[in-house]
C-alpha cells in the first residue's frame, strides 16, 4: 500500500511536468491569436536532503533525535489576456511538491518512536483582473500554499492554507477606494494539529483634497478554529470589527500649521468574552519659525472587557526651539486621568532639557542636560493587570520584564506571531530577582540566540499612594577626527511617598555609563562600562570590550572577526560572572559561479549565577550554472549548561539544487 501511494505521489508531480513540457515545446514564444494571449510558461524545479542528529541531555534524561528529510519542488507559471489587455489579465501558476521524512526518537524514560511519512501538495496561483486601465476594476484570486514549522524535539508540523476572495477597486484622484472579501481556511496537522476557518472583509476609502487628506480603513473578521490536543479539542470562535478614520489638515499652503486626526472604533467577541475599544486622538503642530516648533496632543481612550469599562483622557504640549545651531531647548508637559475598575490613577509630568554642540578642532562637543518631574495619585484596591513585553534574549545580555510584582504562573513566552509557544525549563528560564523577574533562553532549546520572543503576563498593583518622581539626566559626547568617540552619561531617578503605604522597594537609582569606540574602517573597538545602583531592583557593574575586524586579503576574499569579553558584577549579592564570545566569518569567490563561506562562534559564560558554553560552525558552498544553483551546507552546534547539567549537540547536513522560474 505504501508502495502504491508512492507511486501515485510521483505520478501527480510527473504530470504538471509533462504539461510543462509540451506546453513549451508548443510555445517557443508567446503565443496569441488577436482574441487570447499566453506567455511562456516558465519552469522551475527544486529538490533538497537534510539530514540531522541530534543528542541532549536533560539532568538525567538522554534522548537521541535523527531525521531525514527528501523534498522535491516543481513551479510552472505562466500568464496573458482574453479578447484585449485592458478587458482581463490572469495569471497562473502551479506549484506541486513532494515530500518524505524519516524520524526517529529515543528516550532513557520513554523508549524509542520512529515515524516515516510521505506527503504531497498541489499549491497554485490563480488570478484574473478585469479593466485593469479603466477607473473601476475587479481582481478575483485563489491560492493554496503548504510551509512547515521545523521543531527540534518533535515531528514537524505542516500548515495547508487555502485562499480565495475578490476585491474591488476604484480608481480616483478625489475619491479613490477598495472593498474586498476574502476566505482563508488553513489544516495544521503534526505536531501542532488544528483547523481554522476565517471570513475577511476589507475597505479602504481615501479622500484628497488640497490641504486635507482623509482615510477610512474598516476591516471586519469571522474566525472558527479547533485545536486539536492530546486531552481533547479546544474550539474557538471570534467576531472583531476594527474600523480608524485618519485626517491630516493643513491650515496654510506651506504646512507649517498641520492637524493629524486619529479616529478608533474596535470590537472583539472571543467566544463568550466582548473586547470594545474607542479612541480619539489630536495632534496639533505649528511652525513658528525655523527654530521655534510646538505640538499639543490631546487623547481619550475606553476600554470595555466582560462588562468592566476603563477610561484614559490624557494632554500633552511640547516646545522645541533652535537657537544659532549650538542650543537646543525641549519643554514639555502632560498629564493623564485614568478610571478602571473601581479605581483610579492620575499622572503629571513635566520634563525641561537641553543640548549644547559646538565644533572643535579635529571634532565636536555635545553636552545634554534633561530633567523630569512627575506626579502620581492612586485610589482604590490592589489588583492584577495584564499586560505584554517585547524582549531580545541574547546570551550574556540581562533581559527583566518591564514590571515588577509579577505574578510567575501567569508567564506565557511565545514567538512574535504567537504560532508557537515555548516551554518553561525547555526553551527558556524564569528568575526571580528581588521584585524583579529575569528571562533568559535555554542553551537546549527551540528559541535561538538574539531572537525576540512576546512575553504576556500579570503584574501585581499595590494599594493606593501618592508619589512624587525626580529624573535627572547628564552626558558629555566627544567625537575627534572621525574615528574616535567618548561618551559619558549619569542618570538618577529618585522616589518619594507623598501619602499612603509605602512600596516595599522605593525608587531610588542611579546609573553611571561610559562608552569609548575607534572606528579605523577595517577595525572597530569599544570600551563599554556601566555601574547601576538600583534600590528596587538587580545592582550590578559590567565592563566589556569589543572588537571588530574587516579584512579583505583579495577581491575575492573577505575575513571577519568579532569579539567580545566583559566581567559583571552584582553589587548587592556579591556575585561575580565573566563572559565572551568570538565569531569569524569567511567569504570566498574563486570564480563567479562559485562562493564558499564558513562562519564559526565560539562562546562561554561563568559565574555564581550562570555557568554555560556554546560552540557553532557551519561552512557552505554555492554553484551556479545558468539558471541552476545548488548549495551543500553543513551545521555543527554543541551547547552546554553546567548549572543544569544539560547539554546538547547536534549534527545539520542540508543539500538544495534549484532551477530558476525560466
Amino acid at each position: 500500500m505504501k508502495l502504491n501511494r508512492c507511486i501515485l505521489d510521483r505520478c501527480l508531480l510527473l504530470i504538471p511536468a509533462v504539461v510543462a513540457v509540451l506546453a513549451t515545446a508548443m510555445v517557443s514564444t508567446a503565443r496569441a491569436d488577436g482574441s487570447f494571449f499566453i506567455e511562456k510558461p516558465k519552469l522551475g524545479l527544486g529538490a533538497s536532503y537534510e539530514y540531522e542528529e541530534e543528542k541532549r541531555t536533560l539532568s538525567d534524561i538522554e534522548t537521541k533525535t535523527t531525521t531525514h528529510d527528501f523534498r522535491e519542488q516543481m513551479t510552472i507559471r505562466t500568464n496573458g489576456w482574453v479578447y484585449h489587455p485592458n478587458l482581463m489579465k490572469y495569471r497562473l501558476s502551479f506549484d506541486p511538491g513532494w515530500r518524505q521524512e524519516t524520524f526517529r526518537h529515543s528516550h532513557t524514560a520513554a523508549g524509542s518512536t520512529e515515524s516515516d511519512r510521505d506527503t504531497s501538495v498541489l499549491g497554485y496561483d490563480v488570478g484574473t483582473l478585469f479593466f485593469k486601465q479603466k477607473p473601476c476594476s475587479l481582481d478575483i484570486f485563489a491560492n493554496r500554499s503548504n510551509r512547515q514549522i521545523d521543531l527540534s524535539y518533535a515531528k514537524d508540523t505542516d500548515i495547508e492554507t487555502e485562499t480565495w476572495g475578490s476585491r474591488l477597486n476604484y480608481k480616483n484622484g478625489v475619491l479613490p477606494f477598495s472593498i474586498g472579501f476574502i476566505n482563508r481556511q488553513t489544516a495544521q496537522t503534526g505536531f501542532y494539529r488544528s483547523d481554522e476557518d476565517r471570513n475577511e472583509v476589507q475597505a479602504r476609502i481615501r479622500h484628497n483634497l488640497k490641504r486635507s487628506v482623509s482615510e477610512l480603513n474598516f476591516l471586519h473578521d469571522d474566525t472558527e478554529k479547533t485545536t486539536r490536543a492530546a486531552f481533547g479539542s479546544i474550539d474557538l470562535e471570534s467576531n472583531t470589527t476594527h474600523a480608524e478614520l485618519t485626517n491630516n489638515y493643513f491650515f496654510t499652503g506651506d504646512e507649517r500649521i498641520r492637524l493629524d486626526s486619529f479616529l478608533y472604533m474596535g470590537q472583539a467577541e472571543y467566544n463568550d468574552i466582548q473586547f470594545d475599544m474607542r479612541q480619539v486622538t489630536e495632534n496639533f503642530f505649528w511652525t513658528h519659525s525655523e527654530n521655534l516648533l510646538t505640538q499639543y496632543t490631546a487623547h481619550l481612550i475606553e476600554r470595555e472587557v466582560d462588562g468592566i469599562k476603563t477610561e484614559e483622557q490624557g494632554v500633552k504640549a511640547l516646545l522645541t526651539h533652535h537657537l544659532a545651531d549650538t542650543l537646543t531647548t525641549n519643554l514639555g508637559g502632560e498629564a493623564s486621568f485614568n478610571d478602571f475598575d473601581g479605581a483610579s490613577e492620575d499622572r503629571y509630568r513635566a520634563d525641561l532639557g537641553f543640548i549644547y554642540f559646538r565644533p572643535i578642532p579635529g571634532g565636536n562637543i555635545e553636552l545634554g542636560v534633561k530633567y523630569d518631574y512627575g506626579r502620581t495619585n492612586r485610589d482604590g484596591p490592589a489588583k492584577l493587570i495584564p499586560t505584554e513585553s517585547r524582549h531580545i534574549l541574547t546570551i550574556g545580555e540581562e533581559a527583566f520584564l518591564k514590571d515588577e510584582r509579577v505574578l510567575i504562573e501567569s508567564i506565557v513566552v511565545t514567538d512574535v506571531s504567537g504560532a508557537i509557544v515555548y516551554t518553561e525549563n525547555i526553551d527558556y528560564r524564569i528568575i526571580e530577582v528581588g521584585p524583579e523577574v529575569r528571562i533568559s533562553r535555554s542553551l537546549l532549546g527551540d528559541i535561538a540566540d538574539g531572537q525576540e520572543v512576546v512575553v504576556r503576563y500579570s503584574y501585581r498593583v499595590d494599594e493606593a499612594y501618592d508619589d512624587a518622581r525626580f529624573g535627572q539626566e547628564y552626558r558629555f559626547d566627544l567625537g575627534l577626527w572621525s574615528f574616535m568617540n567618548l561618551t559619558y552619561a549619569h542618570r538618577r531617578l529618585d522616589q518619594s511617598i507623598l501619602s499612603g503605604d509605602s512600596p516595599a522597594y522605593p525608587i531610588d537609582n542611579t546609573l553611571d555609563s561610559v562608552h569609548l569606540r575607534f572606528d579605523a574602517g577595517w577595525s572597530e573597538t569599544r570600551f563599554e562600562y556601566e555601574d547601576q545602583d538600583r534600590e528596587n531592583g538587580t545592582s550590578l557593574t559590567t565592563k566589556s570590550m569589543r572588537e571588530l575586524i574587516k579584512y579583505r586579503v583579495l577581491d575575492s576574499l573577505s575575513i571577519y572577526i568579532s569579539g567580545h569579553y566583559g566581567r559583571r558584577e552584582f553589587t548587592d549579592t556579591k556575585e561575580k560572572e565573566k563572559f565572551y564570545t568570538v565569531g569569524t566569518d569567511v567569504g570566498w569567490s574563486p570564480d563567479w559561479w562559485c562562493t564558499f563561506s564558513l562562519i564559526s562562534q565560539l562562546g562561554k559564560i561563568s559565574g555564581d549565577r550562570q555557568d554555560m558554553r556554546y560552540s557553532e560552525i557551519s561552512p557552505k558552498i554555492r554553484l551556479t550554472y545558468g539558471v541552476w544553483t545548488a548549495s551543500l551546507a553543513y551545521r555543527m552546534t554543541d551547547q552546554e549548561d553546567r548549572d543544569f547539567d544539560d547539554s546538547l549537540l547536534r549534527n545539520r547536513i542540508y543539500c538544495v539544487v534549484n532551477r530558476s522560474l525560466w
